[in-house]
């Protein structure tokens, strides 16, 4: 890992869970949630406020406003969304079916879709996590950890890493005991599962706009779904962990393809 990952790492973990002790104390001594739910917004950009605050650290020679552009600057290819957002229906279907049978209810009856929810879930969301983290995350951090490792294995430590700056929200689940054991271990498989899927997915279209609609899809398309959380999230974690084996396995494959085009032109100049 590189220094400047480990610099980018640091410093978005304590600037989030700063944040989320600061929402604790405001919400002690208010009585109120509504500073709470201010700072949960700002807190989600903690990945984006972090490369823009420490750029001259993380990347001293480069431009800020040229890395920004360049991350958009990618046509965005129609077949890539289509599949970002073909996974995710995939998923839902797959999770409301089984959901469906575990508790023995109609699959209507599982989800949220009342117009008023539907729409302030989906600006809610747009505006926390999918805007405010990938920049950090899939913009940065995984270019960064691509200079040491490959891309799966680039995915699976971003993954942990993804999964791990969720820890204040853990301990804020509500659950105890091995309820929480689970929780941790299977919101820590959905995030390095959906890590791996965004990783090919990104290859496949390098803008960052692909990560952020599949992170968009994945909490809109979780928060849809009414039941008991933990259950929502080993069903989903699983059936993303599916997908995430074939992702991985056409990455892998993918990157020897590349290495093997690499050696094959090496050879060639070396002649």
């Amino acid at each position: 890992m590189t220094k400047s990952a480990k610099i980018f790492i640091g410093y978005t973990y304590l600037i989030f869970w700063g944040f989320i002790l600061l929402m604790g104390g405001l919400m002690f001594v208010t009585g109120s949630k509504q500073p709470s739910n201010i700072l949960q917004i700002i807190s989600s950009w903690t990945p984006t406020i972090v490369v823009v605050i420490f750029w001259k650290k993380l990347r001293p020679q480069a431009n800020l406003k040229g890395f920004i552009k360049g991350n958009f600057s990618a046509p965005l290819r129609a077949r890539v969304v289509a599949a970002v957002v073909g996974i995710h229906l995939l998923l839902l279907i797959g999770s409301l079916v089984i959901i469906s049978s575990l508790v023995n209810q109609p699959i209507q009856a599982l989800l949220i879709l009342s117009p008023s929810f539907l729409l302030t879930a989906a600006l809610s969301h747009v505006i926390r996590g999918p805007i405010g983290e990938e920049l950090g995350w899939r913009g940065f951090l995984l270019e960064e950890l691509q200079k040491k490792h490959t891309p799966l294995v680039a995915s699976i430590i971003l993954g942990l890493v993804w999964s791990g700056w969720h820890f204040p929200l853990w301990l804020m689940s509500g659950y105890s005991g091995m309820n929480l054991v689970q929780y941790i271990l299977f919101f820590t498989l959905w995030c390095i599962a959906q890590s791996i899927i965004m990783t090919l997915l990104y290859k496949w279209n390098a803008n960052l706009l692909i990560p952020m609609i599949f992170h968009f899809f994945s909490n809109y398309f979780l928060g849809l779904q009414k039941g008991e959380l933990l259950m929502l999230l080993k069903v989903n974690a699983s059936l993303c962990l599916i997908a995430a084996i074939i992702c991985g396995i056409t990455l892998y494959r993918k990157t020897l393809l590349e290495q093997s085009k690499m050696l094959s032109v090496s050879s060639k100049n070396s002649k």
